[in-house]
């Protein structure tokens, strides 16, 4: 029964590429307390040595297949560490190795939560045979039957071989297009333009929709959306619309999309009656005490 708590947090797996060197983390969230070592720390009574022998294997087999550049495992039950270990090298923008990654190193986790949190969930509903992997999408959720959708397997959806587009743009839902003048987002820098990500600016005079987003909490708005918004809980009918009528494509060969883990979160609180949240935190995390 001992593996059972570590085979759950494996599931924390750290990965993801680094960018240049480790930075500097504010006093207040500093982890100068966790050993800065490559080496496992265990505790004898809590692991085995074999279980450890498991973890190196998955953790270089990622290595070899070039999966990540650099991972860390860090996984405690009760109050003990039972592995701190780090694997690989940072990376720079260009993919150039750079310095070995460490304990200490910060990591941009991105889509950790499907790792983390959709897929263990998942597949805890597998294992108690609430969810068959080879059926497809409309045994789950209906509103899908007169879809291209509907047909998908939960296993093609699990391995990003659904044929979904890699994403929908949710976020222009959410905007008065009547609030700015010429495009929301242009690819060179303009008079007045915000930088965003990459080549990309932003119009900055564009306004929300008052019926998905408030400055306030409200009975319509109850859901935190950022540092000073809310989000309408009716914006979640619209995002599956726009899902729905997404085109699909024929060729079922991988590609990554983001659209086939919100259909997933849809599987599992539709079948659990929990919101993914809530159930990961009673199923997954508060049992083994994390």
């Amino acid at each position: 029964m001992r593996s059972r708590p570590l085979v759950a947090l494996l599931s924390l797996l750290q990965l993801g590429t680094l960018y240049g060197q480790t930075p500097q983390l504010p006093d207040s969230l500093q982890v100068d307390s966790l050993p800065a070592t490559t080496e496992h720390i265990l505790a004898p009574e809590s692991v085995s040595f074999k279980a450890l022998a498991r973890i190196d294997s998955l953790a270089e087999a990622g290595l070899r297949m070039g999966a990540y550049p650099g991972c860390q495992i860090f996984a405690f039950y009760q109050g003990e560490v039972l592995v701190n270990k780090a694997y690989g090298s940072l990376t720079s923008l260009k993919g150039r190795q750079g310095e070995p990654a460490t304990p200490q190193s910060i990591y941009d986790l991105a889509s950790i939560t499907k790792a983390a949190a959709t897929t263990p969930a998942l597949m805890l509903l597998v294992g108690e045979k609430k969810i068959n992997l080879n059926s497809p999408l409309l045994s789950y959720l209906p509103e899908t039957k007169e879809t291209l959708l509907g047909m998908v397997t939960i296993r093609q959806l699990l391995l990003h071989q659904s044929g979904l587009p890699a994403g929908i743009n949710f976020y222009t839902d959410l905007i008065d297009d009547t609030s700015y003048e010429g495009s929301l987002i242009r690819y060179k820098s303009f008079a007045g333009g915000v930088p965003l990500v990459g080549k990309a600016w932003g119009n900055p005079n564009f306004r929300f929709l008052d019926k998905y987003i408030s400055d306030k909490a409200t009975e319509e708005h109850t859901l935190r959306f950022g540092s000073k918004k809310y989000l309408s809980p009716s914006f979640k009918t619209r995002m599956m619309e726009r899902l729905l009528s997404a085109r699909i494509s024929s060729d079922k060969s991988y590609r990554y999309s983001d659209l086939n883990f919100i259909l997933l979160q849809q599987v599992i609180e539709r079948v659990s009656g929990e919101p993914l949240d809530e159930f990961v935190t009673k199923h997954i995390y508060r049992p083994i005490q994390a």
